[in-house]
């Protein structure tokens, strides 16, 4: 059965006034500094994922354990301790061992350097009156902490998830992580499917992050209008009355 492995690792970001010609940051932050611009920069990093392709395995060129267990390789930001923390997801069939997850490490730490992230990094993240510069990878002081997410529900459910919807408007109080898994609990009791209910709360508690509790959430009950679109035009709403 797939599990989910979460490996967290710090961010930094260089902070400039919107629209500066100058090449010297005003500040530096870290991922405490940057909770507060969680929403931007998770879209930021979903627009990355749609121009690279969301699964950096595709991009694992070696035929060995690694490539055979983890299935998929996808990159998000989450809340961890009151930080902002660059998230790598892993969907593996079996457990890793020390050795294999030493070469996933390698392989996110290149792809955070000169990869995926390399382009990252090279792109502007505005909000408001400023704008920033992410980097998943810096020299000082960068490790993983690796993480055990609950159970991924079983491929039956995935086929279940397909056709249960709910109709969830993310801008109105509806949309409050509890009200969204409050409606999720009613629909899967109604289709009969309670028993997935407290696999799918205990991983949602576990999550440490909204953005992360609603793709959980999303693996269960469909969200309508796709919710991923729904944060994008909340974000750019948000972006529009800062602006004005």
């Amino acid at each position: 059965m797939e599990k989910k492995l979460l490996f967290l690792s710090p961010l930094e970001a260089e902070m400039y006034e919107r629209n500066t010609e100058s090449d010297d940051p005003d500040d530096v932050w870290s991922g405490r500094d940057l909770l507060d611009y969680q929403e931007e920069i998770w879209k930021a990093v979903q627009e990355r994922n749609q121009w690279t392709g969301a699964n950096l395995m595709d991009y694992y060129s070696k035929n060995d354990s690694v490539k055979e267990k983890v299935k998929s390789l996808e990159l998000t930001v989450t809340e961890h301790n009151g930080e902002l923390k660059g998230c790598a997801v892993a969907t593996v069939s079996m457990g890793l061992d020390s050795q294999e997850l030493e070469k996933v490490k390698e392989y996110l730490t290149g792809q955070y350097a000169d990869g995926w992230g390399e382009g990252f990094e090279q792109t502007p993240i505005l909000a408001g009156d400023i704008q920033m510069y992410v980097h998943f990878w810096n020299w000082k002081n960068f490790q993983y902490k690796v993480l055990w997410e609950t159970e991924s529900p079983g491929k039956a459910a995935k086929e279940n998830q397909k056709s249960l919807k709910m109709q969830i408007d993310l801008k109105g109080p509806d949309g409050n992580i509890y009200a969204v898994e409050g409606k999720a609990i009613r629909t899967l009791c109604e289709a009969g499917r309670g028993k997935e209910v407290d696999e799918m709360d205990r991983r949602i508690r576990g999550s440490h992050s909204y953005y992360r509790a609603l793709d959980i959430i999303n693996e269960y009950v469909r969200i309508v209008p796709d919710y991923r679109k729904q944060l994008q035009l909340k974000s750019e709403k948000k972006k529009a009355d800062r602006e004005r």
